[in-house]
């Protein structure tokens, strides 16, 4: 196998690929994303690997459409009358789910709109998750040879780990991607500042 140095991981996740991607998609958000990042590189896991981890893309089993309205409905700083107004419109089945949410189609005064809802508990488990991973890539970056003294790790291990789950919290920022639909919508509609840069 891998660890005695025979084979490649492509030859040791051959005929496995389901099995990883329903326990990667199991183990919560963390995992599904790095299921996802894997999902890219097929010269890494193998052709057959990398289908089976797309699905972890956008086909996450979604999460119960009454916790999604309690969410919603718990979320603050949203005012009561839309928030029943989108919940008494909204989909009964998601339109996609993924790690770290899922989104429902809806209607607010006559028009189609998307609500985003994020996976309960996510910042809970997302934290929970960044505290295991650090401390094991702190003890991987510490190994040295004993006859050398060099590092066995030569990337900085710690240093990914905490740029992956700073790029999960702000993923995970649904006010802040919002802004920024906002900001992009002034810009380059009606009377925006760059408006006529989009060509028709």
């Amino acid at each position: 196998d891998l660890l005695s140095g025979h084979g490649s991981l492509e030859e040791v996740l051959v005929g496995r690929a389901d099995q990883v991607s329903d326990a990667l998609a199991r183990l919560g958000p963390t995992y599904n994303k790095f299921g996802q990042a894997l999902s890219t590189r097929p010269d890494l896991v193998g052709k057959e690997m990398a289908i089976s981890l797309a699905v972890l893309q956008d086909n996450i089993p979604p999460f119960p459409l009454d916790q999604a309205c309690a969410l919603i409905r718990a979320e603050e700083g949203l005012d009561a009358a839309i928030v029943e107004e989108a919940l008494e419109n909204l989909s009964a089945e998601p339109v996609a789910a993924g790690s770290i949410g899922q989104v429902y189609s809806s209607t607010l005064a006559g028009e189609k709109v998307a609500v985003k809802v994020l996976r309960p508990h996510l910042h809970r488990d997302l934290a929970a998750d960044s505290i295991v991973l650090r401390t094991g890539a702190h003890v991987l970056e510490s190994l040295r040879n004993p006859v050398t003294g060099q590092r066995l790790i030569r990337p900085r291990l710690v240093d990914a780990v905490d740029e992956f789950f700073g790029r999960l919290f702000e993923e995970s920022d649904f006010r802040n991607e919002a802004a920024n639909i906002e900001r992009f919508a002034a810009l380059y509609t009606g009377d925006g500042e760059a408006a006529g840069s989009i060509p028709d």
